[in-house]
């Protein structure tokens, strides 16, 4: 726990397979567990490192859990040493954060949210 209150916990993952099918399953099982999309946890397509391959960017989810919020963030290894020096190197990592407040992440209302791609 940090100075404001805010837990936070990760996880590194290594995977085979295609990066968009992780980013596509998370956003899944966000939606169907409830969990809404944030202002600034849109996706992109971005380019990794030392290749030409557009990779999803990071996303982030937000649930209000009644006295503080849980932010879920999933994001790709980009531009990391392991990256740089072996391009075939496929990493995310996830982190849920929970907050006595809003969250880091505000959560964009069903009617305000944009489609990005």
């Amino acid at each position: 726990m940090d100075d404001n209150d805010i837990t936070e916990a990760g996880r590194i993952y290594k995977f085979t397979g295609s990066p968009l099918a992780i980013a596509a399953h998370y956003k899944k099982e966000a939606q169907v567990t409830g969990w809404r999309p944030a202002e600034n946890g849109t996706e992109d397509l971005v380019h990794r490192a030392r290749s030409t391959a557009k990779w999803p960017s990071g996303s982030c989810s937000s649930k209000n859990l009644g006295k503080f919020t849980a932010d879920f963030q999933r994001m790709f290894d980009y531009r990391s040493l392991d990256v740089t020096n072996d391009p075939a190197t496929k990493k995310y990592w996830v982190e849920i954060s929970f907050s006595p407040t809003e969250g880091s992440y505000q959560s964009i209302p069903r009617d305000k949210r944009t489609q990005h791609g």
